[in-house]
């Protein structure tokens, strides 16, 4: 079985293509998989320390760009296509799963145009422009939410949930402290922005524990704080004396969901799915400027099954998310009604029905 998983850019497009890929070579190891994306993006500091292989193609993004910034993009999309296709007659690829960002355009075009099989992996409730467009040119199109449905030709669509990395909600609350030198006695908040961070978050956040009066509760923090902010949160936390573990990426993430009893995130699709897996409740504070306000769209399905509590970010205060992590600290009935909400909307199985499903198209082609 030859793959190639085309995107990335962010954790939430790239995870996804990690746990396929890992799925695929778990069933046969002698399966090949290429990733296909930026220079600029996640996967090109991730992927290596995965043991993946990267191809990169030089493609830019349009959408909410400046017009020069736009016109250079545009200029690059051939010479990306054609960098695409001649990576497909090197690899000569089973199928192409796109799983946005910007390099997932051109190879779904270019698998079009050479008559190969290729599939779309949509992680949010809202797909964006790309993808709408891609929709038509594609043999399936994997989907997470029910909202997405009405973007896309129903003949195509396979709902499965977003695939997610392994271990998920199976880690030990124990080992997880121990591995983060937490506290067994207090309660631990997750604070996560993405795989690059929140700016906006970790503020609020320092902030929060800089003024917060946390005197009478006894908590502590596990922060992804992203590169640029790491220095600043750890200092904030350092001067409030509240005990934290504080990193500007977490790559055992499987430990830092069984560590936590709360999670602070924002609501990318895939944080959500892995949210749910975990039994995590949360406080979620979506992305304002996510194309097409997905985020907040993302939210709102978690929050009315009563998942998690969503505020805009225009709307909190340190004072305020203070407020909210410390009364739900304090109810744990309210954080068990949380945790089976999130445990309803769970797909653990999402990966295998995605991969499954990729082996069934390969089989008929």
């Amino acid at each position: 079985m030859k793959v190639i998983f085309a995107g990335g850019g962010t954790g939430g497009h790239l995870y996804p293509a990690i746990a396929m890929a890992r799925e695929i070579l778990k069933r046969d190891p002698a399966s090949k998989v290429l990733f296909v994306g930026t220079p600029e993006g996640i996967e090109s500091r991730i992927l290596s320390k995965e043991g993946l292989e990267l191809k990169t193609i030089r493609v830019k993004g349009l959408k909410g760009k400046k017009r020069m910034e736009q016109m250079r993009a545009l200029l690059s999309l051939p010479q990306a296509l054609m960098d695409s296709l001649s990576i497909l007659r090197s690899i000569q690829p089973d199928v192409v799963v796109g799983v946005g960002g910007y390099a997932s355009g051109p190879l779904v075009l270019a698998s079009f145009l050479s008559g190969r099989k290729a599939t779309l992996q949509e992680q949010n409730s809202i797909p964006g422009i790309t993808n709408r467009i891609l929709a038509k040119l594609v043999d399936r199109i994997y989907t997470a939410y029910l909202e997405s449905h009405s973007y896309f030709p129903k003949e195509k669509i396979l709902q499965t949930g977003n695939p997610i990395r392994e271990g998920l909600g199976s880690g030990s609350r124990e080992e997880a402290l121990r591995h983060f030198g937490l506290d067994p006695d207090k309660r631990t908040v997750l604070i996560l922005g993405g795989s690059l961070g929140a700016h906006a978050i970790n503020l609020m956040v320092s902030d929060m524990v800089r003024t917060g009066d946390w005197a009478w509760t006894p908590v502590q923090f596990l922060h992804q704080t992203g590169e640029a902010d790491y220095q600043e949160v750890l200092n904030a936390y350092e001067s409030s004396g509240i005990r934290a573990s504080v990193h500007p990426y977490v790559h055992e993430i499987a430990l830092a969901y069984a560590a936590a009893d709360l999670a602070v995130s924002r609501a990318g699709a895939v944080a959500l799915s892995e949210l749910c897996v975990s039994g995590l409740p949360s406080i979620l504070i979506p992305f304002p400027f996510a194309a097409d306000d997905h985020q907040k769209h993302n939210a709102c399905v978690m929050a009315d099954t009563g998942a998690a509590e969503v505020f805009l970010q225009e709307d909190l205060t340190p004072e305020r998310l203070g407020d909210r992590i410390r009364t739900l600290l304090t109810d744990p009935d309210r954080l068990g009604r949380m945790r089976e909400a999130a445990l309803g909307h769970a797909r653990p199985h999402a990966t295998k029905a995605v991969v499954d499903d990729l082996e069934r198209l390969i089989k008929v082609s």
